[in-house]
């Protein structure tokens, strides 16, 4: 894997790619370092609370059967 970062001076960016990358798929990604720290910055902290409402009583109620069942493998 190839890492960098660059403070662009123009709009055109050269790439050089390692040999061993040639014929493989290769991901670029170009974004702001300060665009993901506003995400960051920006979002709200969510509690359980928050996702009240989303599953029905009964798929919440298999699912604490479920995790009361793995909890005593545990033990």
């Amino acid at each position: 894997m190839v890492r960098t970062v660059i403070i662009p001076q123009k709009t055109d960016v050269h790439i050089s790619v390692p040999e061993s990358y040639i014929g493989k798929e290769i991901e670029i990604l170009i974004y702001a370092k300060e665009e993901i720290h506003e995400q960051i910055n920006n979002q709200v902290h969510k509690t359980m609370a928050s996702y009240k409402g989303i599953i029905t009583k009964e798929q919440a109620a298999d699912l604490q059967n479920y995790i009361k069942a793995s909890r005593e493998e545990w033990k």
